[in-house]
């Protein structure tokens, strides 16, 4: 089979379908929850009543296994961060990465 029919024949199938979600910290965290089934999550570096590092653990315990987004507006050291976070993570098997909003 060559590449041009591989790629005709993924044209064909339907799209990816996807499920978007959205929970408060205390929602999700104040029942037992399975998160084995959930790709990704997209968190802010400090929340009203949570921070990133809090809520890794929290998947982490809860078989999260995907990738997690966490924002936050432009840090002076984004590296050091992003390494904290990274090694909070990475016990669970999360891919975590670090974004900035706002930054030029």
């Amino acid at each position: 089979m060559s590449v041009a029919s591989v790629l005709a024949a993924a044209a064909i199938e339907p799209p990816p379908t996807f499920m978007v979600e959205t929970l408060r910290f205390a929602e999700a965290t104040g029942a037992a929850v399975d998160m084995s089934g959930v790709d990704l999550v997209i968190a802010p570096l400090i929340g009203p009543d949570f921070d990133a590092a809090e809520l890794i653990g929290w998947l982490g315990r809860a078989s999260f296994r995907g990738r997690m987004r966490v924002v936050t507006r432009p840090l002076a050291d984004r590296s050091v961060v992003l390494w904290e976070l990274r090694s909070l993570a990475a016990p669970f098997g999360i891919a975590l990465d670090l974004f900035e909003t706002g930054r030029s």
